[in-house]
């Protein structure tokens, strides 16, 4: 089977975690390498990022994107050696994040993380969408982005649903207020597994 890149994306609480270890394992099952990862992906950096720590937004967007540039030549290792790389969040979640939320000019925040990720583009991003408040309600930990307002997240969620709509070949939405076997069938069927 042709490695692949998949992205999963979505606000806090939307269940992108327990999705993309479920994909891991449904292509463990029919025995294709994966190698599952995620964003922030450098334990340091995430740990500035996530942790509570007071950072401007320069410097948050600047730490994503430096994480970004380390994390992308390991995932291109791995489609090398023929793994499909099942990563929860990537570039769209910084697009959306710094530029829709924190209110960066887009297009520059979008120009920048093609330089950190020269240009390597999820084949498939499934976007997990539901209300705010029912993800906000789900989180089992509140860190730093988490705590933002209802609104700064009402703008990430409605930022994810335009950014489907620039790429509607590559996103792929999938409501997950669904019970999770029916959101992790719809996700199967999206990757043609």
């Amino acid at each position: 089977m042709t490695p692949r890149f998949i992205s999963l994306e979505g606000i806090e609480g939307s269940g992108k975690s327990s999705l993309a270890k479920a994909i891991a394992q449904g292509l463990a099952d029919r025995q294709v390498g994966c190698w599952l990862t995620a964003e922030p992906y450098d334990k340091a950096i995430r740990s500035i990022l996530l942790d509570g720590r007071k950072l401007n937004a320069e410097a948050e967007l600047l730490l994503f994107l430096a994480d970004r540039a380390a994390h992308r030549d390991e995932i291109q290792a791995h489609l090398q050696q023929g793994d499909w790389v099942v990563c929860d969040r990537y570039l769209d979640s910084t697009n959306v994040y710094q530029g829709y939320a924190r209110g960066f000019e887009l297009a520059v925040v979008k120009s920048m993380n093609a330089f950190a990720a020269a240009d390597l583009i999820p084949e498939v991003t499934l976007l997990l969408d539901l209300p705010v408040d029912i993800g906000l309600s789900r989180q089992v930990e509140l860190n730093r982005i988490g705590a933002e307002k209802l609104a700064f997240h009402q703008m990430v969620r409605d930022g994810f649903l335009a950014e489907a709509t620039l790429s509607p070949s590559r996103f792929k939405i999938i409501d997950a207020t669904q019970p999770i076997d029916t959101v992790l069938m719809q996700a199967l069927g999206y990757l043609g597994l």
